[in-house]
């Protein structure tokens, strides 16, 4: 990705579903999610070649089985090695939710971009409010994100999902950025109807 961007790759481009290369990253962020062939890895935990720990590269092909099938490894382009490709164990790669996320920012991404999955109005913060994900939520409001920008199926902000799901950290981070607390949904729900006492009120101004 990053020689694309440096190629001047445009980190705005949409697909048929107005989905950009930013909404796209957000798989990245799954727990669970899986090494696959095309992706970026960094390498960690690597005993023989430690020197290599915290290094960048991508997968290039199909994953190699050994040792009666108990054993997965990766062929493994490492950047900056002008080597063939090595064949790397699955747990000393881990795949890059935050560096994608950083080299799209870092290229201008537009944060405030909806699409027809998610909806027109509905942005990446509404996400990171929904998930709970302050790491995410901090990037997007550092990149200049919407804070009161609310979709218009309910009217709901960022700050409508974080409180509804209980996400403290979220809701702090959202207050600190001057999101609206007095904001009504399309329903004319208020924020504190969801939970009045779920953080202390220096924070939230409720009584």
């Amino acid at each position: 990705m990053s020689a694309l961007l440096e190629g001047r790759a445009n980190p705005n481009a949409t697909d048929t579903k107005k989905e950009t290369p930013l909404h796209l990253s957000m798989a990245l962020r799954e727990s669970d999610l899986d090494v696959e062939v095309g992706c970026g890895v960094k390498i960690i935990n690597l005993e023989k070649k430690p020197q290599w720990n915290g290094r960048f590269g991508g997968v290039m092909d199909a994953r190699v089985v050994k040792g009666g099938g108990t054993e997965v490894r990766w062929p493994v382009q490492v950047d900056g090695e002008d080597s063939a490709c090595v064949l790397l164990k699955e747990q000393n790669l881990q795949r890059l939710p935050n560096e994608t996320l950083q080299l799209l920012l870092e290229a201008r991404a537009d944060v405030n971009l909806g699409n027809v999955l998610i909806g027109p109005e509905r942005t990446l913060l509404h996400e990171a409010a929904r998930l709970g994900d302050t790491v995410l939520a901090e990037h997007l409001l550092c990149a200049q994100a919407c804070v009161d920008k609310a979709d218009k199926k309910m009217g709901l902000s960022a700050l409508h999902l974080a409180a509804r799901g209980k996400h403290h950290g979220i809701v702090r981070l959202l207050l600190e950025a001057r999101a609206d607390r007095h904001k009504l949904t399309l329903v004319e729900r208020p924020l504190w109807s969801w939970q009045k006492q779920m953080v202390p009120s220096r924070y939230t101004g409720f009584a």
